[in-house]
């Protein structure tokens, strides 16, 4: 399969997952786990088997930066990225399910805003900060350093300053995507 094809199967796999549904994104399709009835936890599972919350997270905002990069490439016709903008809203879902999912871990709420907040900037075309790899790897490491994640211009910045914006998108404007 393509590399769109794998987007669309990955995006519509996403759409369908349910509260306390889980995903395993370690291949290169989605899985979904449900529910489990085992005597083994799922977090010695997923740790088993290599994966973490962290990871699916990161795998998660891949798909839509991957998307992303579809969207604005002159090889895919307009009715393709229609298509395109019709399965990320769709997915969007399921990364709402994944919220209820983990209600008791406000972390990894955040992070599933985030990834919302990134699909939304997405639909509308506007630039979106796309540092949460880095930023999930260097929160596990403790070195974490806010500024420079901010961009000028912005109530997230003003707000960090001392300063007053009448900026309040949910989208972070400006910043360029590094991979």
């Amino acid at each position: 399969m393509s590399t769109l094809d794998a987007i669309y199967v990955n995006l519509k796999i996403l759409g369908v997952v349910k509260s306390y549904n889980r995903i395993s994104t370690k291949k290169e399709y989605f899985e979904i786990v449900g529910p489990q009835a085992s005597i083994v936890p799922l977090s010695l599972s997923r740790w088993y088997a290599g994966e973490s919350r962290d990871d699916a997270i990161q795998k998660i905002q891949e798909l839509y930066l991957s998307a992303a990069d579809l969207l604005h490439s002159e090889e895919i016709v307009s009715a393709e990225k229609e298509r395109l903008k019709d399965h990320i809203v769709t997915s969007l879902n399921g990364v709402i399910a994944l919220q209820k999912t983990y209600e008791g871990d406000p972390t990894m709420i955040a992070k599933l805003e985030v990834v919302c907040d990134t699909a939304k900037c997405i639909l509308r075309g506007q630039t979106v900060n796309t540092n949460l790899t880095r930023v999930v790897a260097e929160e596990r490491l403790g070195v974490l350093d806010l500024t420079e994640y901010s961009t000028q211009g912005t109530e997230a910045t003003n707000v960090f300053h001392g300063t007053e914006s009448s900026d309040t998108s949910p989208c972070i404007p400006g910043r360029n995507r590094r991979r």
